[in-house]
């Protein structure tokens, strides 16, 4: 079950923190073998790179991050602002490191 607005504004703030900034930490900690991950890059003309914006698991062709469960793509897209962005499947955990790894962030 996907939050709704107000469940997510009373969401405990350590479970924000999964949400805008340690996503990948929480996608890495609830990663199941049979997962892929959604990354969502976006790219920061200061520093002249791709940053990670959000990642999400998607298990059995639902995407699952801190917010809960849903089938619909749009609900994972319209929590974030974005500018210019692209949207990548990693097919495994190793993928989704390596990507981790190229943009700076492990």
């Amino acid at each position: 079950m996907w939050l709704s607005e107000e469940e997510l504004e009373n969401l405990d703030f350590s479970l924000i923190n999964y949400l805008h900034g340690k996503c990948d930490e929480w996608v890495l900690g609830n990663y199941k073998d049979s997962d892929k991950i959604l990354v969502i890059l976006e790219f920061d003309y200061n520093i002249n790179r791709d940053c990670l914006l959000h990642c999400c698991l998607i298990r059995d062709g639902n995407f699952i991050d801190v917010r809960g469960e849903t089938s619909n793509l749009d609900d994972v897209l319209d929590g974030f602002d974005y500018d210019e962005y692209s949207v990548l499947c990693c097919e495994n955990k190793d993928s989704f490191k390596t990507i981790l790894k190229r943009i700076g962030v492990v």
